[in-house]
């Protein structure tokens, strides 16, 4: 493959030698048939497969974008079974692969991209503009009658039509053979287990055996584990988590007031004196607690 100049060999477009890889800025992402917050038709859409496309500007490049004359100005998804967009000016790798044609043509190719590189190692976004728009964006902002702005707080310069930075999502805390998915807004998967000698760095290896597996799916980042640090990690709490579901195995998940989850769907909310600071525990079936099909699903608190 190429570098971003486009020195190096490597077939491109029509079979051309020294076809690059780019690394782009992405200027314009195509996510449905109409231009945002309008029923104008984008003129980007042609078919549903024109979805996640997007243009771009060339970083490292003595060319500094592209001119849009032809299909290969646009590059598109390089996945399709798992989606994250790019944000407007995040960075992405591009380069060349097959395209729809390549039966007609054996050289037949258009640019792909991969998702945004983490340059903040962020998870809810990595946006890097253009330092030229920034300036011109502010100046702007500056002229505008009636702006309230200051050099301590001014606008958030646009990441999308409708995107809005959040500051407070962090990205989740890995231990050892973790596989962690997570969304922009404080969404997560985690495919964990259980750590003991991480004991009170998490909610799930205070009991349990080394390895044993736990699954976590969030919805919503509650409190994070070092307020003072505005970019540390954090790890998952279902006492302050937006709602939460943990799939266990040995682990205990302590609920330290079910007040606060009353439960409504199985009648009264259940009083808080008589659950303060328990732990709903799954208990096998035993010969001890096994009287009939119906204590298949037996669930004790313990105190």
């Amino acid at each position: 493959m190429a570098n971003s100049s486009g020195v190096q060999g490597g077939l491109g477009n029509g079979g051309q030698k020294g076809a690059p890889f780019y690394i782009g800025r992405v200027k314009a992402i195509v996510l449905n048939p109409y231009l945002d917050n309008t029923k104008i038709p984008n003129p980007d859409y042609k078919t549903a497969a024109d979805q996640g496309k997007i243009r771009f500007e060339r970083l490292y490049s003595a060319v500094a974008s592209t001119k849009y004359t032809n299909e290969n100005d646009f590059a598109y998804p390089m996945f399709s079974f798992v989606k994250q967009y790019p944000l407007i000016n995040e960075v992405v790798a591009i380069f060349y692969g097959p395209s729809d044609g390549l039966n007609d043509s054996k050289d037949s190719q258009k640019l792909y991209y991969l998702p945004a590189f983490a340059l903040w190692n962020a998870v809810n976004h990595n946006v890097i503009p253009n330092i030229a728009e920034m300036a011109q964006f502010y100046s702007n902002y500056k002229t505008t009658p009636g702006y309230q702005g200051s050099a301590v707080n001014p606008p958030e310069f646009p990441k999308g039509n409708t995107f809005t930075e959040a500051e407070n999502i962090r990205m989740l805390t890995p231990f050892e053979g973790d596989s962690i998915l997570e969304g922009r807004f404080g969404q997560s998967i985690r495919f964990g287990s259980t750590v003991p000698k991480f004991k009170g760095y998490n909610e799930w290896s205070n009991t349990g055996n080394n390895g044993d597996p736990i699954t976590i799916i969030r919805n919503g980042q509650g409190s994070v584990t070092s307020p003072f640090d505005k970019f540390a990690s954090t790890v998952e709490d279902i006492n302050t988590d937006g709602t939460s579901m943990y799939m266990t195995t040995t682990q205990m998940i302590v609920i330290d007031d079910l007040s606060n989850f009353p439960m409504k769907t199985y009648g009264s909310p259940v009083a808080s004196t008589a659950v303060s600071n328990t732990a709903l525990i799954y208990q096998k079936p035993t010969a001890n607690n096994y009287t009939s099909a119906a204590d298949q699903d037996k669930y004790t608190f313990n105190q």
